[in-house]
Parts: structure tokens; C-alpha cells; sequence
């Protein structure tokens, strides 16, 4: 048995400034993956050589995956029908990959998967790292090679079988899981397709066809039958049949789903790296849960997991935790409109602001968007402007524009200035102006929010504006 090499930590939850509350348990290093043990704990993997553990009671261990300098780097951790964690591995100085296994009581057993052919064209990187795994209808656990585009199973025994016919050369297989068919289902994350392979190695491939959406991640069987995925650029989930229908969903505009977990419901739990929440659907793809995690900084969540008392557990790289929420609520607070970036093309045309009311597609958001200023004009009559209001400055409307949207929509709203308005940007070649919101939610709640001041620059773009406070 290797021994732990951290210290164990007690529970101690912690409660951000905004969105849901959670609890956060330090890493060593940024944790990938994570899973559920048969006792009810928590299991993830440390890219740099670590296996966490988190006990039901909140107390955590950290395992070694083996000494310096070729150390396997443990990737993806899933729960094998002997009871035991079993976890894909690479390393980088040796350029080799496998599939491990570590009990409850922390002692790791590792399986090397050989290499491919010398000049194989499947090989997109030196070694294969070893990505996704899942437990299959056989008894053997089934991975996948992203680099080597293959797939693979290895027995309770330890012997790896590897296929590589039938999979598209470069299409870098990524997750993994057991369809309801009898089959596993995996992603591909180059190729955009979806991949089915039989007990047999028999290997199918289902094209995912959408311009706007990036690499497939993970993958696993809903509740309705159907097979579910996460796409991690332009904020969708996507549904394949075993007849191999695909149906996308979308599920935030700004949105880079990752992980995707099953709740005791039969509800999808999706991890949003882009904007730091959580994401509940149903099975008809409608978004009926957002749990954002009020973090400061971009935490980028990773992987998620659902207990089956509907806690959610998840990582968050970037700040080197593992975040816990206890059973969110059913129904989340509504979401008040975003102000995203201005656009000021050249004069003398209107000013362009682009809002997004974030929230579920069953929310409202309305109002009105106003750009002011503030002036005062000395006894000579000098115009002095200032974007912040100031003794002696009056604040001076310059236009506005009305505006409603749905939940989890965005648009563009034009706004015109007003002849004041217009002749203090003809003068001025830097216009400081502030952008107030003022929005309605449901039950007629008004709220006005404002975000820092910025410059309207004459004939130029101005920059992005901070996102305003949900």
C-alpha cells in the first residue's frame, strides 16, 4: 500500500459572497476527475501524481500514484463492480499510459497498456493519455486513449485489450460510459462524432453536426434511455438515441459544459466551466436548476457528481478545490440581466450594448438601458464631464432604450443618443458616460444595477465593459 501523503483535513464549509453555498476542500493539486465510492465517499484525481479521497464525515487523504520522475498522472476515476476506484493514467517523461486500480484502503495496483505500431497514423501526441473510463456490462472496466484515438477494457485480472478498427484516425475518444443497449458509448473529441462499441470491439460512429459547438467531453446514459453529452464550446448539451438521433440543447450563451452527472431523479447535472455554476435538466432538455458558486476569480468547474441524496460534488481546478453543495433547492432564485460589452461604431451612429438576461428560459427580464453622464459648466461656460456623479455635477441622461427578453436569451439593443447627448460626442473625442439597468424580474421586482465607468471613444470600438453584479 502507498502511503498518504497529506495530511487529513477536517470539514470546514465556507460561504461565498453570492449563489448557492459550498463547501471547499484544498488540493494539492488542480483535481480532474471525480466519482462516488460504493460507502458513500468521494474519489478524484490530481493530475501530478495524487488520488484524493474524501470520507462521508469530510475528512481527506491524498494517495501517491507512485515516485518521481515518471510518475503516472491519474486522469479520469470511476467506480469498478469490484468495489474498488479504478482510474486511467499517463505519464509524461516516459511517454506511457495505463489503467489503475486503488481500494477503499488506498493500495494502488497500475496495468500498462502498450503502445501502438511505430508510425501508427492514429497517434496524434507522444503516448496515448489515457482519458475517459467506465465500468461495463461485462465486469471490465472500458477507457479510452484520447492521443491514440483507441478503446480499450481491462479485466479485474489486469489484461488490457485494446481496438483501434472502426474508430476515425485523430478523432481523440475522450469520455466514456455504459449505453442501456448492452454497448459502450463513447465521444470523440477531434472528430465531433460519437462512437458505439460492442463487447466485441465492434466500433459505429454518429456525426454531431453543429458550426458553432467544439470538442465532445463526457458522456453517460440518462434515465430516459437515451445517451447524453457535454460540448465544450458554444453552451450545449447534446441527446444521441442507440439509433444514433443527435438533439442539442442549449444551455447558456456564454456556457463551456464539462462534466455531466446523473441526480437520484433523473435529472442531468452539468458543470459550466465558462461561468462558474452548475446546471440542471430534464430529460426533455429544458434547464429547471442554476447554482452559481459567487467565487471572485474564474474557478473553471470541471468534473460533477450527484450522491443519491441529490448532493453535488464538483471540482474546481483553478482554485484547487473540490466543491460540495447539499441538496440545492428546487426551485434557484431568478437571475437578473447581464450588461456584456458596448460597441460605439463610428458616428454618427447609434451606441450598441449588448445584454443577456441569464437565467431559465421560464424567467422574464425587462426594463430599460440608459448611458449618462455627469456634467457641470463653469460661469465662462466650460463643460466639465465626469462618468462617477460628483458635488457640482449634474447627471445628464444621453439616451436610452426599453428591452425584453426570456431567460437565457441576449440581444443587442440600439441606443440613440439624444441631442445633448450627440453634441457633447461630436465635442468630446472621450465621452466618460456610466450605463445604469434598471430591470424587472418576475413578480414586478424593479432593481437597477450599474456597472464602472467607461469612455465612449469617438469613430473607435471601446472596450469590453465588467460584467455587471447578478
Amino acid at each position: 500500500m502507498l502511503a498518504a501523503l497529506v495530511a487529513v483535513l477536517a470539514w470546514c464549509a465556507s460561504a461565498p459572497a453570492a449563489g448557492a453555498r459550498v463547501t471547499r476542500f484544498p488540493t494539492r493539486y488542480s483535481a480532474e476527475s471525480l466519482a462516488l465510492g460504493v460507502d458513500g465517499s468521494t474519489w478524484f484525481t490530481e493530475p501530478g501524481g495524487l488520488i484524493g479521497h474524501i470520507s462521508p464525515d469530510g475528512r481527506l487523504k491524498e494517495f501517491s500514484t507512485g515516485p518521481e520522475p515518471d510518475q503516472p498522472w491519474p486522469k479520469a476515476i470511476a467506480l469498478g463492480p469490484d468495489g474498488n476506484m479504478w482510474f486511467t493514467w499517463f505519464t509524461f517523461g516516459a511517454g506511457s499510459d495505463g489503467v489503475g486500480r486503488i481500494t477503499p484502503q488506498g493500495a494502488i495496483t497500475e496495468f500498462t497498456v502498450a503502445p501502438p505500431p511505430a508510425g501508427d497514423v492514429t497517434e496524434t501526441a507522444t503516448g496515448a493519455e489515457s482519458t475517459g473510463i467506465a465500468a461495463g456490462p461485462d465486469g471490465d472496466m472500458w477507457f479510452t486513449l484520447a492521443h491514440q484515438s483507441r478503446v480499450g477494457k481491462v479485466t479485474p485480472s489486469g489484461a488490457v485489450t485494446v481496438y483501434t478498427a472502426g474508430i476515425s484516425p485523430l478523432s481523440e475518444a475522450e469520455g466514456i460510459t455504459a449505453g442501456p443497449d448492452g454497448n459502450m458509448w463513447f465521444t470523440e473529441a477531434a472528430g465531433r462524432r460519437v462512437g458505439r462499441i460492442t463487447p466485441e470491439g465492434t466500433v459505429t460512429e454518429f456525426p454531431v453536426s453543429s458550426p458553432h459547438n467544439g470538442p465532445l467531453d463526457d458522456i453517460l446514459t440518462g434515465a430516459d434511455g437515451n445517451l447524453w453529452f457535454t460540448e465544450t464550446i458554444g453552451g450545449s448539451i447534446g441527446r444521441i438515441t442507440t439509433a444514433g438521433v443527435v438533439t442539442q440543447f442549449p444551455v447558456g450563451r456564454n456556457s463551456v459544459t464539462r462534466g455531466l452527472a446523473s441526480g437520484p431523479e433523473g435529472d442531468l447535472w452539468v458543470a459550466d466551466s465558462y461561468q462558474d455554476r452548475i446546471v440542471r435538466l430534464n430529460t426533455s432538455g429544458v434547464m429547471t436548476g442554476e447554482f452559481p458558486f459567487g467565487d471572485s476569480a474564474y474557478s473553471e468547474t470541471g468534473d460533477v457528481a450527484v450522491t443519491s441524496k441529490g448532493d453535488v460534488w464538483f471540482t474546481l481546478p483553478n482554485r484547487r478545490r473540490i466543491g460540495w453543495m447539499r441538496r440545492p433547492a428546487a426551485t434557484p432564485q431568478p437571475s437578473e440581466p447581464h450588461l456584456h460589452a458596448f460597441v460605439d461604431p463610428p458616428l454618427p451612429g447609434p451606441v450598441w450594448i449588448e445584454i443577456v438576461c441569464d437565467g431559465l428560459p421560464t424567467q422574464r427580464c425587462r426594463g430599460e438601458e440608459t448611458l449618462e453622464t455627469f456634467e457641470r459648466i463653469d460661469g465662462t461656460g466650460r463643460v466639465s464631464l465626469s462618468a462617477s456623479p460628483r458635488p457640482g455635477y449634474a447627471r445628464l441622461n444621453l439616451g436610452g432604450a426599453a428591452f425584453r427578453l426570456a431567460g437565457g436569451i441576449g440581444r443587442t439593443i440600439r441606443i440613440h443618443l439624444n441631442p445633448r447627448g450627440l453634441a457633447l460626442r461630436l465635442r468630446f473625442a472621450r465621452l466618460p458616460v456610466r450605463a445604469r439597468l434598471t430591470s424587472v424580474g418576475p413578480g414586478g421586482t424593479s432593481r437597477t444595477v450599474s456597472n464602472k465607468p467607461f469612455a465612449l471613444t469617438r469613430g473607435k470600438r471601446s472596450g469590453s465593459a465588467p460584467t455587471l453584479p447578478g
